[in-house]
C-alpha cells in the first residue's frame, strides 16, 4: 500500500484546481477518486467503489463503514440494489458490529472471525461466504437466503432470523439461545447439539432437520412444523409444543419435563425412556401405537385417545 494513500498513483488521473471537485467531474485516482465514487448516483459507480477502498487498509475500510451506516443514519437519500458491492472480498476479522450491511453483496467474501454482532444484514446475499468463527449474535438476518451455509459452531444468540432460509444449513453445535426464528425455514438442517435454548420457533418449517442431542430447553415451537425430526436424546424441557404436530416423531429419551403439550398431536410418537415429569400433556390427542414411557399413564395425563 502507498505511503500516502490520498495521493494518486503514477498512472491515476488528476482533476486539476485547487478547489473540491463537483459532482460528475473525473478523479479517477487515489483514496479522494473513491470517496468521489462512493458520492455518485451511478448505481453501479458507487456499488462497486465500496471494493476499492478496501485496497486502502484500515483507511478505506473506515470509509466504507462510515458510508454504509450513513445510509442507516439518513444521511443518504440513495437507494441502491445492491448497496455495496463487496463480493469476494477478504473481510476476515473485520469489526462490522452493528454497522449497517442491508443490501449488501457478500457472495464469497471471507468473514471469517469478523465481528458481526448486531449487524444490519436485511436484505444482503451471502452466497458462498466464509463464516466460520464469526460473531453473529444479535445480527439482523431476517429473511435471507442462508441455504447450505457452513454455520457451525457460531454465535447467533439473540440474531433475528424470522423467516430466514436455512435449508440444508449447517447449524451443528452453533448457539442460537434466545434466537428469532418465527417461519424460518430450517428443512434438512443440520442442528445436531445446537444450542436453541429459549429461542422462538413459532411456524418454523423443521421438516427432516437433525436436531439430535440439541438443547431445545425452554424454546416456543407451538404450531411448528417438524415432520420427520430427529428428536432423540433432545432436550425440550419447559419448551412450549402447544399445538405441535409430534406425530411419527422419535422422541425417545428426549427430556420433556415440564414442557407444554396441550393439544400436540402425539399419534404414532416414540416416547419412549423420556422424561416426562410435569409435563402439560392436557388434550394432546395419541393412539394406540404412540409409546409411552414405562409406567406412564396418558389419561391420568389427561391426553385423549384418538381412534
Amino acid at each position: 500500500m502507498a505511503e500516502n494513500p490520498n495521493q494518486p498513483t503514477e498512472y491515476d488521473a488528476i482533476l486539476g484546481g485547487a478547489y473540491p471537485a463537483p459532482p460528475g467531474a473525473a478523479i479517477l485516482g487515489g483514496l479522494e477518486g473513491v470517496k468521489h465514487r462512493l458520492a455518485s448516483e451511478a448505481v453501479s459507480l458507487r456499488s462497486n467503489a465500496f471494493k476499492e477502498a478496501l485496497k486502502y487498509g484500515q483507511t478505506g475500510l473506515d470509509l466504507v463503514i462510515q458510508t454504509l451506516n450513513a445510509d442507516r443514519k439518513g444521511n443518504s437519500t440513495k437507494e441502491l440494489a445492491p448497496r455495496a458491492n463487496l463480493s469476494g472480498a477478504n473481510l476476515s476479522g473485520v469489526d462490522f458490529s452493528g454497522v449497517n450491511l442491508s443490501r449488501v453483496n457478500l457472495n464469497g467474501a471471507n468473514l471469517s472471525g469478523a465481528n458481526l454482532s448486531k449487524a444490519y444484514l436485511s436484505g444482503a446475499t451471502l452466497s458462498g461466504a466464509i463464516l466460520s468463527g464469526a460473531n453473529l449474535s444479535g445480527a439482523i438476518l431476517n429473511s435471507l437466503d442462508l441455504s447450505k451455509l457452513d454455520l457451525s459452531g457460531l454465535d447467533l444468540s439473540g440474531a433475528n432470523l424470522s423467516g430466514a432460509y436455512l435449508r440444508e444449513a449447517n447449524l451443528s453445535c452453533a448457539n442460537l439461545t434466545g434466537a428469532y426464528l418465527r417461519e424460518a425455514n430450517l428443512s434438512w438442517a443440520d442442528l445436531t447439539k445446537t444450542n436453541l435454548s429459549r429461542a422462538i420457533l413459532s411456524g418454523a418449517i423443521l421438516r427432516e432437520a437433525n436436531l439430535n442431542g440439541a438443547n431445545l430447553s425452554g424454546a416456543y415451537l407451538s404450531w411448528a412444523h417438524l415432520h420427520g425430526l430427529d428428536l432423540r436424546e433432545a432436550d425440550l424441557s419447559e419448551a412450549d409444543l402447544s399445538g405441535a404436530n409430534l406425530s411419527g416423531l422419535d422422541l425417545s429419551r428426549a427430556s420433556l419435563s415440564r414442557a407444554n403439550l396441550c393439544w400436540a398431536n402425539l399419534r404414532e410418537a416414540d416416547l419412549s425412556g423420556a422424561n416426562l415429569s410435569k409435563a402439560n400433556l392436557t388434550k394432546a390427542t395419541y393412539n394406540m401405537a404412540t409409546r409411552f414411557p414405562k409406567g406412564f399413564s396418558p389419561n391420568r395425563a389427561k391426553a385423549m385417545l384418538s381412534k
